[in-house]
């Protein structure tokens, strides 16, 4: 559903590139073993995730950063 989506962009090939917001990110391994363990324990696994914005493929237009941007394209 188009509501799931956090960013979008048309590819120069043509293609869709999306990303979904978190909520709607299909859960890995990790998560269901953490809930798993939740469940058994109450305790939740410390993940070794790294910050959000090191997952984001958005990060330099989110950052608006065209330091290194060559002058015939800005």
């Amino acid at each position: 559903m188009i509501n799931d989506v956090e960013f979008a962009t048309i590819e120069s090939n043509g293609q869709l590139g999306y990303s979904l917001k978190k909520e709607k990110q299909p859960a890995t391994k990790e998560d269901i073993q953490s809930l798993i363990q939740l469940i058994q324990n109450g305790q939740l696994i410390q993940q070794s995730k790294q910050p959000a914005f090191q997952d984001n493929i958005f990060i330099e237009t989110l950052n608006k950063d065209d330091s290194d941007l060559p002058s015939h394209l800005q």
